[in-house]
């Protein structure tokens, strides 16, 4: 039985700031981490893999930065690792209501997908 486990990079909430001003967070100088409740999530996955005897694939979406995750997921145990990249603003530059039916186009002809398994490229 092969096991997905989605995941998602989340700024560390022991360092969490808050601008006064706009009231969001504030994400500069502040360490990205495996959603706490999604390293329950790989370990049960990993529990079921070697009961089910299969393979574990850890998922997420998000900015090149989420590779750190992904890798963090491979050190845990997981077998291959997704990342989905919506490169699309880079690819189509878009303006205002137009920005998701081009973000949507962009993901059907332009998303970027990369596929790892225990290496990673340039890792030699």
């Amino acid at each position: 039985m092969n096991i997905v486990i989605c995941i998602k990079q989340v700024p560390d909430t022991a360092e969490v700031r808050i601008n006064p001003e706009t009231n969001t967070l504030i994400r500069e100088g502040v360490p990205s981490i495996i959603n706490p409740y999604d390293t329950h999530a790989i370990e049960a996955g990993l529990q079921i893999r070697e009961a089910a005897c299969g393979k574990a694939v850890v998922l997420t979406m998000g900015p090149p930065q989420a590779e750190a995750a992904l890798r963090e997921a491979i050190s845990m145990g997981v077998d291959e690792a997704v990342l989905l990249t919506d490169l699309g603003h880079l690819i189509h530059p878009c303006e205002g209501g137009r920005k998701a039916r081009c973000r949507h186009h962009s993901l059907r002809q332009a998303g970027h997908r990369r596929r790892h398994g225990a290496g990673w490229p340039g890792d030699g």
